[in-house]
């Protein structure tokens, strides 16, 4: 008698965005049925849809058939008619954390990436790393890695990496073994009631959670960062601290910043490493890079191997990524980035003046979420004010409804008081016009932002 197992379906409420559709690309790579929908075509979709997923534009309750699961994410109105349909019907539920923790749990090596910036770079290098290594590791990563085809890979390993999202406590849903926490700061503040205290709460809890009974390791230099690391070491002792500074267990020494690399040495609870290069720019992908040398090193990977590893590395897409253009017959350095925090945007700012000194910087930014702007508009300011041209792109909602007092105008209005050179555009075309008018020959123009910005960049190139 032989019995016929069935294949699992599983269906996407916005299956286009970044974590959803890495989650499809999992489950098809496992072998699953995958359906759903999103408001729009994109890249994403059209790859999901060659890779097999049956997708649908637009939302309606019509869309979901025969589905063992749906799976939603917290953008999502809750007045959904797919969603509903599947409330209706009795259909399981998923989060999208849920899901995530659904699909790792089997994994007897789980590494989670958390904190409030760099978690996609740290599971990049990762990723790459292991695989250098020969593990074959599994992830789901938000971001693309230019060294792999998709955001996500299934492999045959005990171990996988996945990101783990802090921006609405999703997290505390997955259950890992090992954890890298990358730094602790303030964001998407209405789920921490506006509390730093509330935050360095929620991650103590992600790390002092039973399941977590491997490698421990908290990034940064802030004080935030140091108030975490004190409340979970007096619980687990083994955490480790890692930075720039010379009073934590794993620390970079001797830093230095070329154009193309930057160099440094590190120390592990007082055993030295040496003469590291990465293909990344800054301090603060360098201390993205310790976290992710240190874990390796912790899983007994040859110390050659990590940097083999991290010379072919190709980086991320949207995070530092660097082309040389022609404008106007000006030769021009183009820098495309993702940041959009005050913590981001002031990292990758001291990377470009370390990596390009004495050029001029034109700096265009898109802010993305009324909320974020509301909460740390001083903070925008503080850092926005330091290119030597400035221009702001209107608001990107990221489904948000406005709010009084935190448009791109109003940082606009604010910082035109206290910059000479600051001008305002309200879309692509109108940034790409500007810009042609105002480049000049070697200047470096920084297009940032999480919203439709990323578009600007083809048009420069």
């Amino acid at each position: 008698m032989t019995t016929t197992q069935k294949t699992p379906h599983y269906h996407f409420i916005g299956i286009g965005g970044m974590g959803m559709s890495a989650l499809a690309i999992f489950c098809l790579q496992k072998g699953y049925r995958v359906s759903g929908s999103d408001l729009q075509s994109s890249e994403l979709t059209s790859k999901l849809t060659k890779m097999g997923a049956h997708i649908t534009h637009g939302h309606d309750a019509k869309n979901l058939t025969n589905a063992d699961a749906v799976i939603y994410t917290s953008a999502m109105r809750k007045d959904n008619p797919e969603y509903q349909k599947a409330l209706n019907q009795n259909i399981k539920i998923y989060h999208r954390a849920e899901f995530l923790a659904f699909l790792s749990k089997d994994y007897a090596e789980l590494i989670a990436i958390t904190g409030t910036h760099g978690k996609t770079t740290i599971t990049s290098l990762l990723a790459h790393i292991m695989r250098e290594a020969g593990l074959d590791p599994s992830f789901i990563n938000g971001g693309l890695a230019n060294n792999f085809t998709h955001h996500a890979h299934a492999g045959n390993s005990p171990y996988m990496i996945i990101e783990a999202d802090e921006s609405d406590a999703s997290f505390l849903k997955i259950h890992p073994k090992h954890i890298i926490i990358s730094n602790v700061d303030l964001d998407h503040m209405q789920t921490y009631q506006h509390e730093i205290k509330a935050l360095i709460q929620s991650f103590a809890n992600f790390a002092l959670a039973d399941n977590v009974s491997g490698e421990i390791l908290i990034g940064s230099g802030s004080n935030s960062a140091y108030q975490l690391v004190e409340r979970i070491k007096t619980h687990k002792p083994n955490a480790l601290h890692y930075g720039l500074n010379n009073d934590m267990d794993i620390q970079i020494t001797h830093f230095e910043q070329t154009t193309h690399h930057a160099k440094f040495d590190i120390t592990i609870t007082d055993k030295s490493y040496n003469d590291f290069i990465s293909t990344l720019p800054g301090k603060h992908n360098a201390e993205n890079t310790l976290a992710a040398i240190a874990l390796c090193l912790m899983f007994g990977i040859a110390e050659n191997t990590i940097k083999q590893a991290l010379l072919s590395f190709k980086g991320i897409y949207r995070r530092f990524n660097h082309y040389q253009t022609t404008i106007n017959n000006h030769s021009i350095e183009l820098i495309d980035d993702y940041g959009h925090h005050p913590v981001e945007i002031q990292s990758t700012l001291d990377a470009v003046s370390q990596q390009f000194p004495h050029q001029r910087l034109i700096h265009i930014y898109q802010p993305h979420r009324y909320t974020r702007t509301r909460d740390l508009f001083h903070e925008f300011i503080g850092c926005l004010n330091s290119a030597d041209i400035v221009i702001l792109m209107r608001s990107y909602a990221a489904s948000e409804d406005p709010i009084e007092g935190a448009h791109s105008l109003d940082l606009f209005n604010a910082l035109t008081n206290k910059h000479p050179q600051c001008f305002y555009v309200d879309n692509n075309n109108e940034a790409k016009t500007l810009i042609d008018k105002l480049a000049t020959a070697h200047d470096v123009v920084l297009v940032q932002g999480a919203g439709d910005i990323a578009h600007l960049v083809s048009l420069l190139s």
